[in-house]
């Protein structure tokens, strides 16, 4: 979520990279002030290994990501599973439309051919 946001990558690939954030606290968005603002940093050990950097514009665009998410998922519990199916409704990959036949019949051959392989030329049927 942290790269949807805009955060740069930065990947902990090498020895000396490796020994710059041994120290640093995992999973945890912490900042520091610089003379261009304040930079967000988040090192993920585990999944990534790596260290994500961003300023204040990606950092309110991830605190929105999380707050949108967050509310969600509040919704979702506290609403009925037919109130969160009809906002499932809304995009018609996860349900399509229904295919309704007129009449309760699915369609047959086509009026004027009878059922059966193609005439062969030369060959009357």
């Amino acid at each position: 979520m942290l790269s949807d946001a805009g955060f740069s990558t930065i990947k902990i690939d090498t020895s000396d990279k490796v020994g710059l954030v041994q120290d640093l606290p995992p999973q945890e968005i912490r900042n520091y002030k610089t003379q261009s603002g304040t930079v967000y940093w988040y090192y993920d050990p585990d999944v990534c290994s790596c260290v994500y950097e961003g300023h204040q514009n990606e950092f309110d665009r991830y605190q929105m990501a999380m707050r949108q998410q967050n509310d969600t998922a509040q919704y979702a519990a506290e609403s009925g599973d037919q109130e969160v199916a009809s906002l499932n409704a809304l995009n018609g990959a996860f349900f399509p439309p229904p295919l309704i036949w007129v009449g309760g019949f699915a369609p047959g051959p086509p009026i004027g051919r009878r059922p059966g392989p193609p005439p062969t030329r030369g060959h009357p049927r």
